[in-house]
């Protein structure tokens, strides 16, 4: 469940000194609201200057607390915002506060299961990278790998072409080819 907001608590503080019979602060003295209380809370919220959201929320978490549930049962009288009875608490909504809370508890201990489940798993790998450091500590360090040179490759032997100087004799007309 969420937390309360600063507007809840001053909203269930009014609530509370308007109508002490209906939401006690003792949690033993809880006991089961008339069917339709909701427009009352939100007549009263209206006439105090109280958000009917913040009202509503109130009302909301005190029906649905554990001390309010465990109250709601057959024949108990209902009352109205007075703390005057009204009627009696029908079997059927004892059956609905019987599976409220047993589902609550099933969750609860479902919830429990997976926390603990998460807190084991995280404990494993938190061996596991201790066992992981560890065994890295322990390892010699690896000795130093020698530098590779790579062989850089021998210049390609290209023919070399000297230039030719031709020299023509016009007498003769030969061309001689110094070498």
């Amino acid at each position: 469940m969420r937390k309360k907001t600063a507007e809840e608590i001053a909203a269930w503080d009014a609530l509370q000194a308007a109508f002490p019979l209906a939401f006690p602060l003792d949690k033993t003295r809880i006991q089961p609201l008339a069917i339709g209380i909701r427009v009352d809370v939100v007549a009263w919220a209206q006439s105090a200057g109280i958000s009917e959201q913040h009202a509503i929320s109130v009302l909301r978490r005190h029906c649905l607390s554990f001390a309010y549930r465990h109250k709601l049962k057959a024949g108990v009288m209902r009352i109205n915002l007075q703390g005057a009875a009204t009627e009696p608490v029908t079997p059927e909504a004892e059956a609905l506060a019987v599976a409220s809370l047993v589902h609550d508890k099933a969750a609860r201990i479902a919830n429990a299961a997976r926390k603990a489940a998460s807190l084991e798993r995280m404990a494993q790998l938190q061996a596991a990278a201790a066992a992981r450091k560890a065994a890295k500590a322990a390892k010699p360090p690896p000795a130093p790998k020698p530098k590779k040179v790579k062989a850089k490759p021998a210049p390609a032997l290209v023919p070399v072409v000297k230039p030719v100087a031709a020299v023509i004799v016009k007498k003769k007309r030969t061309i001689v080819i110094p070498r």
